[in-house]
This record gives structure tokens, sequence and C-alpha cells, in this order.
């Protein structure tokens, strides 16, 4: 959506134009680019560059959908002065007042406790341990002001629930508990170099293309919790406007509303692997994966 790509850089310059610190990296989802779509700063790919880039493993990154941000992930995964990569879509702006890279960034940085619930946050309490282990989050999700991402049969059977959403949400950065999983939104979120492995958007056939970002999600939250990987939510905010249509969604999500139900289950029963008696390799998270 060239308008919607113009409109967010324009938003955005101002917290993303820091040369030498911040890549900006637009994969627009099109055969070819839009010409003068950018500013000289960032980087502009297309369909086009996949093959260029990837050659026959071109045909792992999904095209027609928010898919198509693995390659980014992919290419930011590959510079090793990355520390975090972050997701955006291109109908998101920022928030006055919120420093969203360095808000990103201080989430991950924040160790989090996996064995024991912070009564207070950030204050300790008569009865907590002191040899208690924390460990820094490998992802953050963020969440949204204006439109929030709800399913098209919501949207289209409750016209009021943006306002519900926002009088029942109370935005608050949290663990996710081991154990438990959560609806991740490729709008926002942040993650560490180290595990871009993981952070894959699955090619998907038309019926179940939103639910690329729910899925990766869900697989990545279970090798997390097998691992000792914290996950948190809550913050920082941005503002979502709407650019997507709710037939159009419900278009690319009847076909999946089943398999959401059962994938979840199934990947909850994985377990770690055990080691490979011929190679004596024990279990990794690649392997896991």
């Amino acid at each position: 959506r060239p308008d919607r790509i113009k409109a967010f850089v324009r938003a955005w310059c101002h917290q993303f134009y820091k040369p030498g610190e911040v890549r900006l990296i637009v994969v627009e989802d099109a055969p070819k680019r839009t010409p003068d779509l950018l500013p000289g700063w960032g980087e502009h790919y297309c369909h086009a560059d996949f093959a260029d880039r990837l050659g026959d493993k071109a045909e792992c990154i999904p095209t027609k959908s928010g898919g198509c941000r693995d390659f980014g992930f992919w290419l930011a995964g590959q510079d090793e002065s990355v520390d975090m990569i972050v997701s955006l879509d291109d109908d998101v702006l920022p928030v006055e007042g919120i420093d969203f890279l360095a808000e990103h960034w201080r989430m991950l940085e924040t160790p989090r406790m996996l064995k024991w619930w912070p009564v207070v946050s950030g204050f300790r309490l008569r009865g907590e341990p002191y040899s208690t282990v924390t460990v820094k989050p490998m992802l953050n999700h963020g969440l949204w002001q204006g439109f929030p991402d709800i399913d098209a049969i919501t949207q289209l059977s409750n016209p009021d629930t943006a306002a519900q959403f926002y009088h029942a949400m109370v935005s608050r950065e949290s663990l996710v508990p081991p154990g438990m999983y959560y609806t991740n939104c490729g709008m926002n979120y942040a993650f560490r170099r180290e595990v871009a492995p993981f952070i894959y958007f699955p090619k998907l056939p038309d019926g179940m293309k939103r639910w690329d970002d729910i899925w990766m999600g869900i697989i990545f939250k279970r090798i997390a919790d097998l691992f000792g990987w914290p996950v948190t939510s809550g913050w920082p905010l941005l503002r979502h406007e709407r650019a997507s249509d709710p037939l159009n969604n419900l278009r690319q999500e009847f076909l999946g509303y089943g398999v959401n139900e059962e994938l979840w289950k199934v990947v909850d029963k994985t377990v770690i692997p055990g080691t490979d008696l011929l190679t004596r390799e024990g279990p990794t998270p690649l392997r896991t994966y």
C-alpha cells in the first residue's frame, strides 16, 4: 500500500532517522518497487529482491500477506551489529510522548523472574527469595491505541468493539506466564537478533493468511517456554489506523478458525528432543523448532 507506506515514513521519521543506529527496512508486498516511495536513508525491497538474495529459498517468503516481512527479518538477522528487530505494519503511527524504540529496548533489557510473580512491579517484598534467577526477555509485544487487533467475525458482528476494548484495556507491561499463550500481533513487537531464526510468519494459502503472526507467536512461545526465555507484553503503545476491510479480512481468516482451535494444543504437547545417540548432540532451540 504505497500511500500508507509514505504516511508511515512521514509519521515515524523523527524517531527512526538515526544514521548508524537504526535501519529502516520496508518490504513492499509487490513484484516491483514503487518509485520514490522512501527517502534515501530507508531500505526498500520487493518480491524481486527475494530471489536475488535468497535464490531457490525465495519461495519460503510469503507474498500477498503480512508475511512478506519475513524477508526483512532475514536481512536484519544477518547484520551482527543489530541488537533488536522491530515488526510494524504500514498503518500504525507513533503516540506522542513515547520513545518507541527506547521503550521496546527497555522491555527487552528488564530482567524477569520466571518462577516467582512480582506482586508489586519493581519492588522486592518480604518472602521473595534472594536467589531467584532473573532472565532478560527475548521478545516483547506492544499494544495499540485506535483500532484493536480483532478478528473479522468480531468486527462484523459488533461495531462497538473498539470502544468496549479500550474501556477494558489497561496497558500494563507484564511477563506472559510460562505455559500460557498469547495473541501475537505483527503490527507491534520487538525481539533480539539471536532469536530471528524462530520469528517466521508461515506461508499460508488464501483463506488463512491473517493467521500467520498468531501461529508464529504460538510456536515461538512454546520454544521460549522450553528454553526459559521470557516473553513480555503490554508496552509500548502505538496508534493503529485500520487500513484493512473487515470483509477482506474474513476472506483471509475463514479457513483458519478450526485450525486455530487445535494448533496450540498440538504445539503445547511438544517436548525437548533427546540427545542424538550418533552425533551426541543435545537439545537446542533450533532442533526443537
